[in-house]
């Protein structure tokens, strides 16, 4: 069994040997019957960052550097999935500055394999978030039960990158669905997870998800500066979910045809609707009254429900 390590990096000279030999350290890799390798893809550099790289990739046979052009962090994840070759089983999402612990891919892996191989598997569980130091925050980014599924999938994203782990069959599935256009990366792999496949949410942190001031994606250290991040972020993009169904209702046809796997009915019904209920205040008002569309937290619910009926999204 095959395994990839898939990481994007720009300018990651502080962290980025802390997070390659915290994957070095993987316990999956000391087990029999697993094969693996750390694919990098470093999205133009400025800095000493392939200077590194090539230092790892030289002392370990099992990192792969490729220097490409800057293209941004989600058209590098794309390119990086695309490169996967039919041989891989699972391949793992990293970021440059984080730090995981040693069971983080074993127990991805091992929930995985107990999962249906034919269907589209995705893995993601709660980071433990970190200031620089790595000294443990409070946040409220994830409740205490979170609840994957389509409906949930359409309007916010739960699946962070950096844990994100696909089985075989999803891995097709993003390489022929490619988006248009999408929110981030990890977002449209958990939309293409939850359509066509299942998704395991593991409540138990596995990596330590570094907070500082280079963060592409990240949180607040207290309770009041998150909310408002989270409330600045929502806002943000609420013209965009609609932008990104858009996209995906392309890529769901282009999936029909290229792998003859459609989607239900009632999730194509629900797709639909998303769509219509810019310009149409009956079934926006249906919508708010759907229990399959929600956010996780009972406040971002409202505050989605409130923004969905006056038609800003």
């Amino acid at each position: 069994m095959k395994v990839q390590i898939l990481m994007s990096t720009y300018n990651g000279q502080k962290h980025m040997r802390e997070q390659l030999d915290s994957i070095l350290a993987q316990t999956l890799w000391k087990k029999p019957g697993y094969e693996w390798q750390v694919v990098v893809r470093d999205d133009g550099s400025k800095d000493d960052t392939c200077k590194i790289l090539e230092e790892y990739e030289d002392a370990c046979e099992n990192v792969k550097v490729y220097r490409e052009k800057n293209v941004g962090v989600i058209a590098s994840f794309f390119e990086l999935i695309q490169k996967v070759g039919k041989d891989v089983d699972y391949i793992a999402l990293s970021d440059q500055d984080d730090v995981w612990m040693p069971d983080k891919v074993e127990c991805a892996v091992e929930r995985l394999n107990k999962g249906n191989a034919g269907q589209p598997l995705l893995y993601c569980s709660k980071p433990m978030l970190t200031d620089e130091n790595l000294n443990p925050i409070p946040s409220i980014m994830y409740g205490d039960h979170v609840r994957p599924s389509f409906g949930n999938a359409m309007i916010e994203n739960v699946c962070a990158g950096c844990t994100a782990v696909l089985n075989r069959r999803l891995i097709e599935l993003v390489q022929v669905g490619i988006p248009g256009f999408t929110v981030m990366h990890d977002w449209w792999i958990y939309l293409l997870a939850s359509c066509y496949g299942q998704v395991y949410f593991d409540p138990v942190p596995h990596m330590y998800y570094r907070q500082h001031g280079d963060n592409t994606v990240g949180v607040q250290k207290n309770y009041w500066n998150e909310f408002k991040m989270r409330a600045k972020r929502f806002r943000a993009n609420r013209y965009n979910i609609h932008k990104q169904l858009a996209s995906f209702e392309k890529s769901c046809e282009t999936i029909a045809k290229e792998m003859s796997l459609d989607i239900s009915a009632d999730k194509k019904e629900l797709i639909e609707q998303m769509l219509m209920a810019k310009d149409h205040f009956g079934m926006r008002i249906k919508l708010v009254k759907n229990p399959a569309i929600y956010r996780q937290r009972k406040g971002d619910d409202f505050i989605f429900s409130m923004i969905l009926l006056t038609g800003t999204m």
